[in-house]
């Protein structure tokens, strides 16, 4: 994904504990915004301001496409490049899919507001490696 995203090891969080999808948007959205480049522009871009844009992305459409797959994502105002964040939870949680089978792998991706495409070409890429 190099060039694309950026993401490391502090962005995969194998065995989650949460109990609902809102609680593993918002500790996928708490490591992002840990990570270097929102560090780098933590005066600019908030973790309430993520948290905020992947809520409302969620309210107007849900994220879980099926498959025990789930592509949570907000388009950042300010954001340099894009972020992605991968999550395992312990215990697969419902984030109302299509098929009604509960998440056991989230990939939040956060993307500059003006590059709607590249959420789109990070969700096919993963979308291909995980089928």
């Amino acid at each position: 994904m190099k060039g694309l995203a950026y993401i490391d090891e502090t962005l995969v969080l194998p065995e989650v504990k949460a109990l609902d999808k809102w609680q593993l948007i918002s500790l996928m959205v708490d490591a992002a915004a840990a990570s270097d480049p929102l560090q780098e522009q933590k005066e600019t871009i908030t973790r309430a301001a993520l948290l905020e844009g992947v809520m409302e992305r969620e309210h107007e459409r849900g994220t879980g496409l099926g498959n025990g797959v789930a592509f949570p994502y907000a388009r950042v105002r300010g954001l340099k490049g894009a972020v992605v964040c991968i999550a395992l939870p312990i215990i697969p949680v419902d984030f109302e899919s299509i098929d009604d089978k509960p998440v056991s792998i989230a990939v939040l991706i956060l993307v500059p507001e003006d590059q709607p495409q590249t959420a789109l070409q990070i969700m096919s890429m993963f979308a291909r490696l995980l089928s």
